[in-house]
């Protein structure tokens, strides 16, 4: 009896930290106006090439592969692997984005084809970041470098 006491308590423990730790971290993704858009963002179809089908997060969520906990996630660690790869004089860190090198890169997406762009989700962060006006462009480069500084690069290594 005693055990069947155990399991149930830790079971009805783990849900509802489980819960909690949803219910903050959606509390926190509503002040991201722009950014939070990474979530619920459904790219145009995969333009197939050859053998290669989906982007590579995808891949990897197919194949039950570690991945980072969210999209947001996924779109910050792409966004540093540009700036580790692509843009020189960078003044980023995987804990502090500069918006000097957050402008750098969406720019660099914007301007360079999806598939010559290194990360899990080439295509679909592309397709993102061409779709944002203006305004929402300079809102997310703001949004990026608060997320950053709050909670850090958070890739699965």
């Amino acid at each position: 009896m005693r055990t069947k006491f155990n399991i149930i308590s830790l079971s009805v423990m783990l849900f509802i930290l489980f819960a909690y730790s949803n219910v903050v971290f959606s509390q926190d993704m509503s002040k991201y106006k722009v950014l939070s858009k990474i979530e619920t963002f459904k790219a145009p179809p995969f333009p197939s090439l050859g053998y290669i089908t989906m982007d590579t997060y995808d891949y990897r969520v197919k194949d039950s592969a570690i991945v980072p906990k969210t999209l947001t996630d996924v779109l910050i660690c792409d966004f540093y692997s540009v700036m580790s790869t692509q843009i020189s004089q960078k003044e980023s860190t995987k804990k502090k984005f500069s918006e000097t090198d957050v402008e750098k890169v969406i720019n660099y997406y914007r301007k360079t084809e999806w598939s010559k762009i290194a990360g899990y989700r080439p295509w679909a962060h592309s397709c993102f970041l061409k779709g944002l006006t203006k305004d929402e462009l300079e809102i997310i480069i703001t949004e990026m470098v608060d997320y950053v500084s709050r909670y850090g690069v958070r890739d699965v290594d």
